[in-house]
């Protein structure tokens, strides 16, 4: 069965509205009915936004496994207070027009800014959203939207761990992690040494079992390393403690665009069953693109332990 997750607009014209899903099961062809995951007027009346793929695996219950889909809040007027790289910044007749949308969109509660998931533990047949109490809470210096959740294997940890990524206004990369079982994650805080230019990240993971130390997750993150620019854009290979934690050194990056002058934005990584990892975002003017790294190039990286 194919999950096709999407976000609708309907009460105003700005990013975001309802959660939407539909299904097929014959490989596109046809789809379901659309199913209403979360609504505009959940915690308070504000946009809910997706960005990126729901995080697979976890410990599983008689009817199939754990799934978490990341999603944030945007209220209408977020592109005021983070003007940076804010689609309603870039369209100035779409700008004339967001406050002269259907009734009721001027209502939104802007104090209602957070990140978390819609989890299913029956593979996909139904779905929950958590109380607003198991959200994380933006800070006041920024938002920290379309956020990437994986989760690191059983094997080596006290518990399961969830390790979430956030894209942010302060020019890092901000994380959190939730032990399963734990209904509340940790303080979201930035990472030192990686760079973010207001622009989306995407998670992957991978077990690596080194000679000398415990079995460690390795999380493969898409991300532009600069503070300004979108660009250039590639693969940074961090190591996650059997705790969750982040180290914030520096770790190896495989470079994926190199333009200077380039603007490669919205990155999803995709980990295929031979272990090669797919790289989709897009190019400013061109389209979209994918870049596929091998196996073999991870490993070398990692073996390394250097940029490439």
């Amino acid at each position: 069965e194919l999950l096709l997750f999407y976000s609708e607009s309907r009460k105003q014209l700005s990013p975001g509205g309802d959660v939407k899903l539909i299904r097929s099961r014959d490989e596109g062809k046809s789809w379901s009915e659309p199913e209403t995951l979360m609504t505009h007027e959940r915690y308070g009346g504000v946009p809910k936004v997706i960005a990126n793929r729901a995080c697979g695996g976890g410990r599983t219950s008689p009817d199939g496994g754990v799934l978490r889909l990341p999603f944030w809040t945007e209220p209408t007027d977020s592109w005021l207070r983070y003007r940076q790289y804010h689609p309603m910044a870039e369209n100035a007749s779409l700008l004339k027009k967001v406050y002269s949308s259907p009734p009721g969109s001027a209502d939104d509660n802007r104090d209602s800014v957070y990140c978390g998931t819609i989890d299913s533990r029956d593979g996909g047949k139904t779905w929950e959203t958590p109380p607003i109490e198991q959200l994380v809470s933006f800070p006041k210096e920024t938002w920290l939207i379309e956020n990437s959740v994986v989760q690191m294997l059983d094997d080596g940890f006290n518990a399961p761990q969830y390790v979430m990524y956030m894209r942010s206004a302060t020019g890092q990369v901000w994380y959190c992690k939730q032990k399963e079982g734990d209904p509340v994650w940790s303080k979201p805080v930035p990472i030192e040494n990686l760079p973010n230019p207001n622009s989306k990240v995407s998670a992957e993971t991978q077990s690596c079992s080194c000679p000398d130390e415990p079995l460690k997750r390795r999380i493969y993150l898409a991300i532009n390393p600069s503070q300004t620019l979108r660009a250039p854009l590639g693969l940074s290979i961090r190591t996650i403690d059997p705790s969750g934690q982040e180290s914030g050194q520096k770790t190896p990056f495989i470079e994926i665009e190199d333009d200077p002058n380039g603007n490669f934005a919205y990155p999803t990584t995709f980990r295929a069953s031979t272990g090669d990892l797919f790289v989709i975002y897009s190019v400013w003017g061109v389209g979209i693109r994918v870049h596929k790294i091998p196996l073999e190039t991870l490993q070398k990286a990692l073996r390394l332990g250097k940029s490439m």
